[in-house]
């Protein structure tokens, strides 16, 4: 009854692949360049028992770039003097960071600041050359992804976890064991 006639046939070309992000692909050590971001709040129990008072918490997402690795810490407030901290753990147990991406959020420029600061500051100073030298050989070079536009910081906002089940530790005791813990055993 019918035929159906083609007219022009066209070979199937081979979609093309844009080139892959240099932190991607070259080989460096775990966590050289990360993507940095937060998931929360999270209620964390401060104690044991039925009625216990729970209080708001936040996780902090440290994803390498090229191994899609991520390091989970837990931070207690959403300022720069908290992320620090947890930049700080992050750092002793994984090793600094080279370049860090992150969104532009308060706390990550500010931190981005004052790290600066503090570098700038110990650099200055003619005592302490081996503390100048080694600040000068691990300094942060931190990129701020456009606004609006998540995929330009690779894969952090996809490694959210769903669900994480209650803690039950003191939030400010906890991460100061932590950070003493993690810079003593680096040493």
């Amino acid at each position: 009854m019918f035929e159906v006639k083609q007219f022009k046939i066209s070979p199937i070309t081979p979609q093309l692949m844009g080139n892959l992000p240099e932190h991607s692909v070259k080989l460096e050590r775990l966590f050289f360049s990360c993507g940095i971001d937060y998931a929360g709040p999270v209620l964390i129990k401060c104690s044991k028992g039925r009625e216990t008072k729970s209080i708001k918490g936040y996780i902090a997402l440290f994803v390498c770039l090229a191994t899609k690795a991520v390091h989970i810490e837990a931070v207690g407030d959403l300022t720069t003097g908290f992320f620090i901290t947890a930049l700080h753990r992050f750092s002793a147990r994984r090793g600094a960071s080279h370049h860090i991406y992150s969104d532009n959020g308060t706390n990550f420029v500010r931190a981005r600041r004052k790290l600066d600061e503090i570098r700038k500051l110990w650099l200055f100073l003619p005592t302490n050359e081996a503390i100048s030298y080694y600040l000068s050989k691990s300094s942060i070079d931190w990129h701020f992804i456009p606004p609006s536009s998540p995929h330009f910081g690779g894969d952090v906002p996809l490694s959210v976890p769903e669900e994480l089940p209650p803690t039950s530790n003191h939030r400010n005791c906890w991460e100061m064991l932590q950070t003493i813990k993690r810079g003593f055993w680096k040493k």
